[in-house]
């Protein structure tokens, strides 16, 4: 529309100095490259040493249906649309050093969600009545999705950067991720001899920690601004 391509109205929330900000992890390109190989080759060898140790078939065939082929294998949808906004998000983010943290972010829901499709063929070979097929109904009608669906496109939607980061790292993946993923997904699968799953959420959930860790410090620069912080605070509360 013309305007500068950075500018301070693309947040409500406001800073003495965007550049202030730094990442706790220090993540970098290089270390995150690096780190991230080496994540997904210890993935890629669990999977393997599972199925070779023929580990898949202990799992109950109801839940390998549907815990997995039905919901787990939906997930990959939240993790897209997370996708999309954070790289709004990113976009118009004021200081190259939260543009990096949240590209990073972006980046890991990428990673999560072709972990899962990765791991649905693995599936599929184990198991000869897997079928995922209807996945997308699942997203688009079933119940037990619509609240998730409703929120992520919420935040697709949202024209404020800022606002994107705490409603996807404070608000949603606190409430509905760490719920669908630990508390049924992970916790689940154990009960029903589905030892491979909890795997792959791990490998997802320190990627988790160390988004929380970097969204933590933002918010504490932002919160305890010396002359914003009064203005962030409410806002942020009305968030």
């Amino acid at each position: 529309d013309g305007r500068d391509p950075y500018f301070e109205g693309t947040t409500a929330l406001r800073s003495s100095d965007w550049y202030l900000y730094r990442d706790p992890n220090q993540t970098i390109q290089r270390t995150y490259v690096s780190g991230v190989n080496e994540s997904e080759k210890a993935l890629d060898r669990s999977i393997s040493g599972a199925r070779d140790a023929g580990l898949f078939s202990f799992a109950d065939t109801d839940w390998v249906q549907t815990g997995l082929a039905t919901h787990y294998m939906t997930y990959p949808y939240v993790e897209y649309g997370l996708f999309l906004a954070l790289c709004y998000a990113e976009r118009e983010a004021l200081s190259d050093t939260t543009t990096f943290s949240i590209v990073f972010e972006a980046a890991d829901k990428l990673r999560h969600l072709q972990d899962v499709v990765y791991y649905s063929f693995e599936l599929a070979d184990a198991f000869p009545s897997f079928d995922d097929t209807d996945i997308a109904q699942v997203w688009k009608q079933d119940p037990v999705w619509q609240g998730a669906r409703a929120a992520v496109e919420h935040i697709i939607a949202l024209d404020d950067w800022m606002e994107v980061v705490v409603a996807t790292n404070l608000c949603f993946d606190r409430i509905f991720g760490e719920l669908a993923k630990v508390e049924y997904f992970s916790r689940f699968a154990a009960a029903n001899g589905d030892v491979v799953t909890p795997i792959i959420i791990a490998s997802s959930e320190a990627d988790s920690a160390r988004t929380l860790r970097w969204t933590v410090a933002l918010m504490e620069h932002l919160l305890n601004d010396p002359l914003e912080a009064k203005h962030n605070r409410g806002l942020v509360g009305e968030w």
